[in-house]
């Protein structure tokens, strides 16, 4: 954020293998880029539907619910995948997990061709599925002192469209919840008064990093403790 050096807007991660549904993808050796927000706008809420604790109760996850998140995420996107374009071990990229681009678009993915994948696909495997974007050519060692040129990727109006559109098709949540009882005023979605007191009830308080009413740009365990 502007202004703020110790709350970056995005987290971004590079993970050595296929970060998703394996089943999916033929065997291959890859690896996978992701990113999320460190401090979205978009809120989502739970409630209870009656006094039955066995009851259904009443969930909204409230992704994307705040336009302010999706032009991070759609810079979020395009920088990761400029980073994994400039990595020694990029290859190639595996269409089937990229927004729906154009095929004319310069922005668009392209799968090897099923001979080469066949080539280079891993020893002993029969059968190549569709999604092949792993299997391109191995590059040429570089010599001492020489460097690999890689132009941005351009995207146009359209391509910007795609991408919004894969991200809320694809959007999920992930571990480390934070903030899920909010201490803050209750016409702002608070959950706790300064108390700890959850509104709305009697003799009932949380003690945990819940109450925290947004992100920290701190070592949380700490500021539990504290």
């Amino acid at each position: 954020m502007k202004d703020k050096p110790d709350k970056p807007v995005v987290f971004a991660s590079v993970v050595n293998g296929f970060f998703g549904d394996h089943t999916l993808v033929p065997p291959g050796k890859y690896f996978s880029m992701f990113q999320y927000l460190e401090y979205p706008f978009s809120r989502g809420s739970i409630h209870i539907s009656s006094s039955d604790p066995y009851a259904d109760s009443i969930f909204d996850s409230g992704f994307l619910n705040n336009e302010a998140d999706i032009a991070p995420i759609r810079w979020s996107y395009k920088k990761v995948r400029e980073v994994a374009r400039r990595m020694d071990a990029y290859r190639g990229e595996l269409t089937s997990l990229h927004p729906h681009f154009h095929p004319d678009s310069p922005a668009a993915c392209e799968d090897v061709d099923l001979q080469t994948a066949k080539e280079y696909m891993p020893a002993g495997q029969l059968t190549v599925g569709i999604h092949m974007g792993t299997w391109s050519k191995p590059r040429k060692p570089l010599a001492p002192g020489e460097r690999r040129i890689a132009e941005d990727v351009k995207y146009s109006k359209e391509d910007d469209e795609a991408i919004d559109n894969w991200v809320r098709d694809h959007v999920e949540t992930t571990w480390h919840s934070l903030g899920t009882c909010a201490m803050k005023p209750r016409d702002q979605e608070g959950v706790l008064d300064p108390r700890l007191n959850v509104y709305g009830t009697t003799n009932l308080k949380v003690g945990d990093l819940s109450l925290c009413p947004d992100n920290l740009g701190t070592n949380t365990y700490s500021s539990a403790l504290l």
